[in-house]
């Protein structure tokens, strides 16, 4: 692989390259991919969309935070204890686990819907970058997954799981603001190749801080998503 492809190491001690959290030809995805295939390419899109939308949740812990930790518990030897016990503030699932657990942080969402396109035989790739409200202020780092179909770019807003409300944007609407979200994206990949527009470094670092500072931005970027895309979902693609 590139070796200018990034390595993630937010999970228990492994570590990634960023394009081996894409997983088009792992089974679990390739059973999805065949039951939402739709009859063209916008159609298949559109399955997606409201797949990714009405059957998975965004975690929420009981005071209504980013649940974006994880906790690796491995052999119990009696009770309470454990051979290997690991937790961090934050980390990304790969496809089938998300598929098991029915939920996900954006990332999460990101990589499984874009592995699904892929295995649909659709362009689809999973970004990172940041969003911005119509000021021009940062509201937070986030991930999403962009498709081309018939030589048009989409957005898709994995995190909205919200009846009747839309996901999907043209993406130069996205990347313009035109709807009072602005999204600016850093780099892009897909299972075999990585892009890199903008230095992530800002990126990965915000999520190597803590458990609080990593909640209260996702928190506050989560909410501004959620109710941008309420106010203005009639203007969006139906899905």
């Amino acid at each position: 692989m590139n070796g200018k492809i990034p390595i993630v190491d937010w999970r228990f001690g492994d570590k990634y390259y960023v394009t081996e959290f894409i997983t088009p030809r792992n089974v679990m995805v390739e059973n999805i991919a065949r039951l939402y295939k739709g009859r063209s390419e916008i159609e298949s899109f559109i399955n997606v969309a409201r797949w990714i939308r009405d059957k998975f949740y965004y975690p929420l812990d009981w005071r209504g935070q980013p649940s974006c930790d994880g906790q690796f518990l491995k052999s119990r030897k009696r009770f309470g204890s454990y051979h290997f016990r690991k937790c961090v503030a934050y980390m990304w699932l790969f496809p089938p686990e998300t598929i098991n657990m029915g939920f996900g942080i954006c990332i999460d969402t990101a990589l499984l819907a874009t592995s699904v396109l892929i295995a649909m035989g659709l362009d689809a790739w999973c970004v990172l970058g940041a969003i911005y409200d119509n000021k021009g202020e940062l509201i937070g780092y986030h991930a999403w997954t962009e498709v081309l179909i018939d030589n048009t770019w989409y957005l898709l807003e994995t995190t909205i799981h919200m009846e009747g409300v839309s996901n999907i944007m043209k993406r130069d609407d996205a990347y313009t603001g035109k709807y009072g979200i602005k999204y600016e994206k850093f780099a892009m990949f897909n299972d075999k190749t990585y892009h890199e527009y903008k230095s992530i470094l800002q990126y990965m670092k915000f999520f190597g801080k803590g458990k609080r500072e990593i909640r209260n931005m996702e928190m506050k970027k989560q909410r501004f998503i959620w109710q941008t895309y309420k106010e203005v979902t009639t203007l969006l693609i139906p899905v």
